[in-house]
Formats: structure tokens, sequence, C-alpha cells
């Protein structure tokens, strides 16, 4: 395991360049790909297998896909988040502080998670509020 004084990595997560606040320990657990350009509040806990992905493929009929210039955007975790096993969160999404991302949802791009706000399934979608 990789500690610091406000983060721990599993040696078994793949984590690109990541940005993250120093204070309370946040955790990237084992299996997890993380790609470059992601910001990581404090508090954060990501479970196994979780995999965040900051670029896209366009799939525009009129070129071949490998052709198409892959489009790069940050994904922001605030404070006090939790993301589920298997959970999967693709480029542009933003996670306000509180918020739960359930276990193996996906949440596609450019979502905007509220504070406090509870999404599962595939595609994720929001189910409640934390109490």
């Amino acid at each position: 395991m990789y500690k610091f004084p406000w983060l721990q990595i599993d040696k078994g997560a793949h984590v690109g360049e990541i940005k993250s606040k120093r204070g309370r320990t946040s955790f990237i657990t084992w299996g997890c790909h993380i790609a470059n350009n992601v910001e990581i509040g404090e508090g954060v806990m990501i479970g196994p297998n979780t995999t965040i992905i900051t670029s896209i493929h366009p799939i525009s009929k009129d070129k071949w896909i490998k052709d198409q210039k892959t489009i790069h955007r940050k994904v922001v975790i605030e404070d006090d988040v939790l993301i589920g096993a298997g959970a999967v969160i693709l480029a542009g999404n933003v996670i306000k502080k509180g918020a739960v991302i359930g276990a193996g949802a996906v949440l596609t791009e450019d979502n905007i998670v509220k504070e406090y706000e509870v999404w599962f399934g595939n595609p994720a979608r929001l189910i409640k509020k934390r109490a």
C-alpha cells in the first residue's frame, strides 16, 4: 500500500496523475484503475475494481472510430464521497460533497451529482438523498 498522510492507495490499484487535497485520509482500494486528470477530495472512499476514465471516444458514423479525436475531460470527486465496488465513472463528471455512487453503477459522462445524492444503476441515476 502506498501511504501518505492524506491518501492511501492499495498496491493493486493503477492510478494515473491525480490531484488530492491534504487533510482527512482518502482510500483507493485494490483493482482500481484511475486515469490522469482526476481531483479527489478529503475523506473519499473508492471501492475495489472501480474505474475512473477521463477520456471518451466520439462515435460519429462519418469517420472511422480510430480516426476520431479522443476528448479529455477532468473528473472531480469532492469531500466525503463513497464510490462502491465496480463502479465506472466516465469523463467530465463532478461528484459533489457527501454523494454516494453505488456498487456497479455506470456514471455516464458529464453528470453533476449534487451534494448528498445517492446514484445507482446502469446508467446511473438519482435514487435518493442521504438522510
